[in-house]
């Protein structure tokens, strides 16, 4: 679905579908949190520091 596509009755749409199918729900549930990163705000952090030439390399101290 484009963004375009996307108002009140096309989401309404979308997400009874998916409450209405709860196997459905729970493979979409874990396909998004197998996507996820437990330690993206530090990997995000670190990265910032780098950039900004607070920390030179990931084994400074």
């Amino acid at each position: 679905m484009t963004e375009a596509e996307l108002d009140v009755p096309a989401l309404s749409e979308q997400i009874t579908a998916i409450l209405s199918d709860p196997a459905k729900a729970t493979a979409m549930a874990a396909a998004a949190l197998s996507c996820g990163k437990p330690d993206a705000t530090a990997r995000l952090v670190a990265l910032v520091e780098e950039l900004a030439g607070l920390q030179t390399t990931k084994d400074a101290d």
